[in-house]
């Protein structure tokens, strides 16, 4: 179920609400835009670009569980005044933070 509650990479046989499946709706907007062919349903070319989209989904959902110190969060709450603000920062590599929204 795509609720926005979970990363879900995808593979080949579940690839319709996944993000391998953003990638390849992101690629053909793309190729649209500059008045090319899109990706299309079927070929050997389609199944071949749709299993690159499933290798690069999984990998980016496991490299994210697989650090999630990465990104720290702050929460601010004013129990009284009802204030509520949250903080979230990506932590690079090398410790220095790399943004916040």
């Amino acid at each position: 179920m795509a609720d926005g509650t979970e990363l879900k990479a995808g593979t080949v046989p579940d690839y319709g609400t996944s993000m391998a499946r953003a990638m390849e709706s992101a690629l053909d907007a793309q190729l649209q835009s500059k008045g090319r062919p899109t990706l299309g349903a079927s070929g050997a070319e389609a199944e071949y670009m749709r299993m690159m989209f499933v290798a690069i989904a999984q990998g980016v959902v496991n490299h994210l569980q697989d650090n999630p110190r990465a990104f720290e969060t702050t929460a601010e709450v004013a129990v009284d005044g009802i204030d509520h603000r949250h903080r979230v920062d990506a932590v690079h590599r090398t410790g220095a933070r790399i943004g916040g929204s």
